[in-house]
Order: C-alpha cells, then sequence, then structure tokens
C-alpha cells in the first residue's frame, strides 16, 4: 500500500553506495514538507521529471529542481565546493528551518523568529554541517585531524558512519533482495541524519536565543563568567566574551550542583584556556584533565577558579 502523499514530491537518486550527500539532501526535503519518499534508480539514463532529483543527472538547474554537482565544480564564496546536500540546502534549508522550528515553538509556547533569524540560523546550519558533508563527497582535498596531546587519533566524520552503514544495518534487511536491502539501509541512514540535521537547527537557534538571554542571567567579574541557569553558552561566549577564562553554572550532577568550567582556546577544541588546579584547600571534584570541577558552592568554585588564573600568570 502506497502511503505517500500525493501532493508532495518524490526524490530521485542512484541506487548503489549511499553516500552521505544524497541522504542529507533527501532528509532536509523530507523535513521541509517538500519530499516523502524516495527512487534510487539502477538506470539514470532516463530520470522521471516529476520529482526532484539529486546526485545524478549532471545537471543543476535549481529552478527545475534538478541538483547534482558532477558535471563540473560548483564553489562556495569560501572556497568549499558544494555536493548535492549543499545545494539543496541552498533552495530548501529555510524552509526546513521554518518547520523545525514551528513544532518546536509550538511545544515551548515560543514566539516563532523573525525571517532574518531564520536565514541566519540556515546559513550556521550549512557553515557546522552541510559543509563538511559536501568537502568530504566533492573533494579529494578534504582530510579530517584529530589529535589528544599531540597524538593522532583516528576520528569519524558523519560521512565515515554513513559510509559503515552501508549494507551493514544489523536490526534488519538480513535476507532481503538485494535493491530492497540498500533502501532498507537508505531509510535508516535517512533517520540518523534527519535526527542530526534537526538537532543542528534547534542548537543553532538556541545560539541566537540564548546570546539574548545570557546577558539576563549572567554577572561577569575577573574573567570569570556567573550563571544563575544552564544554556548552550560555548558559542555565545567565544563570540562575545572573547577574554572569558572561566564559566560557574548550575549542573545536573546529584552530588554536585554547581560546575566550574575552563573555557576552550577556540571552538570546537578541548585546550583551554587556563587549566584548573588544585588547592590544599579544596578538596572536591576536580577532572583529571584539569577542565571541569564541581561543588555545592559557586564561592568555592569562583575561589577556585580565581587560584587557577592566578597560578596560571607565576
Amino acid at each position: 500500500m502506497d502511503n505517500s502523499n500525493p501532493q508532495l514530491l518524490p526524490y530521485y537518486t542512484h541506487a548503489g553506495k549511499i553516500h552521505a550527500d544524497e541522504v542529507a539532501a533527501y532528509s532536509t526535503l523530507y523535513i521541509a514538507g517538500v519530499c516523502d519518499r524516495f527512487h534510487r534508480l539502477r538506470d539514470i539514463s532516463t530520470i522521471p521529471s516529476d520529482g526532484i532529483v539529486g546526485d545524478i543527472g549532471r545537471e543543476y538547474k535549481p529552478e527545475l529542481n534538478r541538483f547534482d554537482h558532477h558535471q563540473g565544480w560548483i564553489f562556495r564564496s569560501n572556497g568549499i565546493p558544494y555536493a548535492t546536500f549543499g545545494l539543496v540546502w541552498k533552495k530548501f534549508g529555510v524552509f526546513a528551518v521554518r518547520k523545525v522550528l514551528e513544532n518546536l515553538c509550538i511545544e515551548e509556547k515560543a514566539e516563532m523568529p523573525e525571517d532574518s533569524i531564520l536565514i541566519g540560523i540556515a546559513d550556521r546550519v550549512d557553515k557546522r554541517l552541510v559543509q563538511g558533508i559536501d568537502a568530504h563527497d566533492a573533494s579529494s582535498e578534504y582530510e579530517l585531524i584529530a589529535t589528544c596531546g599531540g597524538v593522532p587519533v583516528l576520528a569519524n566524520s558523519l560521512s565515515d558512519v554513513v559510509t559503515h552503514l552501508n549494507f551493514n544495518v544489523t536490526d534488519g534487511g538480513h535476507g532481503m533482495r538485494e535493491d530492497l536491502r540498500q533502501d532498507y539501509s537508505f531509510q535508516t541512514i535517512h533517520g540518523l541524519m534527519s535526527a542530526v540535521i534537526k538537532s543542528t537547527i534547534i542548537g543553532s537557534y538556541r545560539v541566537f536565543v540564548n546570546r539574548r538571554r545570557i546577558l539576563d542571567i549572567m554577572s561577569y567579574n575577573n574573567d570569570i563568567i556567573t550563571l544563575t541557569e544552564g544554556i548552550a553558552w560555548k558559542e555565545v561566549v567565544d563570540l562575545d566574551f572573547p577574554s572569558a577564562k572561566f564559566i560557574i553554572l548550575p549542573s545536573n550532577h546529584p552530588s554536585n550542583p554547581y560546575m566550574l568550567q575552563a573555557i576552550p582556546v577556540k571552538l570546537g577544541s578541548r585546550e583551554v584556556k587556563v587549566t584548573i588546579e588544585r588547592p590544599e584547600w579544596f578538596t572536591e571534584f576536580i577532572h583529571q584533565g584539569k577542565w571541569i570541577a564541581g561543588s555545592d558552592s559557586i564561592r568555592s568554585l569562583t575561589q577556585l577558579a580565581l587560584y587557577s588564573i592566578e597560578q596560571s600568570e607565576k
């Protein structure tokens, strides 16, 4: 039985190996309320004209809903190449953002952001998520580098995870005909990708909201920020308080109602500006990595932060 909505469009892409960019493109269209079904074509010599086409056809014509990137380089202004995800996001990303936030604002009884903020959120999602997937797919110059204490660490990108999930889904699909098994894997990866896209949209929305909110719930003295409630803070602090070294905020840990965190030297890094050092009088929790501590006292954590700053300046 076909449960598809005739008012929504089908999505056409290639069969065979599944790549992150064409799945993420479909997930974007699904979230945006544009597509509700996919067809993975074994023969791409004749592509149906009744839907949206991604990653096949060797043409980029957004006005005709054709989104391929294999016919030649298409670059962003920053030099990162587009793949199918980015080309689809460029046209439909704001629509996906709007759908996700409409549902979120209903749940949270919040006011829907204005269009300029939706555009800003879509741009942030492109930088935080889409560009990495596009670069991995489109360019041989892509490289993911991770280290820990100067030692290289093997890191997996979201695109690598999709590669691992190709036909290796363990909770079903066994004994199926090959094309059905591929479709099962595509549907499974679509579920993962949809969750990632939605969470990135919501996280980006929180940055816009928290950038306003943080001023109402904070005090800032001696390079130490203290918050009266827990919110996502790293990007806001990086943007608006670049000299801050520590942040104190409520914790949901049962034995440590407050936590002190050392602020990273830059977004995405675990290296911190100042490590947390233990004085003789502080007997509560400090992580061995010296980046987080816990206590039942804001005053105690403030003193710990001041002590750590003092030690770093010696």
